[in-house]
């Protein structure tokens, strides 16, 4: 049986050191996914115009839980080794395992330059997501929270990849891609949804070459449905007319 990714760690870098690195790039991996799930779904103004067409609210709702997220996997990734007596998992507890001087200094390099590069998603955790300062609430005008990008996201996402390949450059002789590939998501669901809108606008196009403003013009729906020979019934009416409105929607 092949041995799965947490089990090559421990036998390169022994039980614990490499259980921590696995849990460790498996933390940064899933944050990855999420970043480019969240650039697929707004990270172009067409793909934003098409979900606030199909449902904006809703999309609007999760473009900020899956902000939010991100943050929190950043933050988690870079925090202090300890929180008063409980130790973390984040990649400051790396250098600790690392026997050798030079490596252990290259390693404490990376990690300050990746808790720097997160430190404005540290501050959106500290005072929005999982507390709500006060004065931020009442006047954020006075204390904005840090600046916040996705470019930001990316680079404290690539600092930490710094940091996990450099322990494995070193220790497995092996370079870890700085991507990952992952079950298809979002771009799954937007291309579905294209293919959806371009299919009720066919079948509107059938309905009403013309391109009728007026969706509700009984003759022509009529004369449609003759065609298949379908009763002009209130059902099918108001299928055809539910129909027409949602393809309208997306001129």
């Amino acid at each position: 049986m092949d041995e799965s990714p947490r089990e090559m760690y421990e036998r390169e870098l022994g039980p614990e050191f490499g259980r921590v690195y696995f849990e460790l790039w498996r933390s940064w991996s899933s944050a990855v996914v999420r970043r480019d799930e969240y650039k697929a779904l707004y990270g172009n103004p067409d793909n934003v115009d098409l979900l606030n067409k199909f449902a904006g609210h809703f999309f609007g709702v999760l473009y900020i839980v899956l902000w939010d997220d991100l943050l929190l996997c950043i933050t988690r990734l870079t925090d202090p080794a300890k929180t008063g007596t409980k130790d973390n998992l984040s990649i400051a507890q790396l250098a600790g395992y690392c026997e050798d001087p030079e490596l252990r200094k290259e390693v404490e390099y990376g990690v300050e330059k990746a808790q720097a590069a997160a430190a404005f998603a540290r501050d959106w955790r500290n005072r929005r997501i999982s507390h709500t300062d006060l004065d931020y609430a009442l006047e954020a005008e006075r204390d904005p929270l840090a600046d916040a990008n996705f470019k930001k996201v990316s680079a404290a996402l690539d600092a930490v990849h710094y940091v996990l390949n450099t322990i494995s450059m070193n220790l497995r002789d092996t370079d870890i891609a700085n991507l990952v590939v992952g079950q298809p998501g979002a771009s799954v669901l937007l291309a579905r949804m294209k293919k959806l809108v371009d299919s009720v606008q066919y079948m509107d196009s059938l309905i009403d070459s013309s391109g009728n403003e007026d969706s509700r013009d009984f003759e022509i729906v009529e004369k449609f449905l003759q065609k298949f020979d379908r009763p002009p019934t209130s059902d099918q009416l108001r299928m055809v007319f539910n129909l027409q409105t949602e393809a309208r929607r997306f001129k």
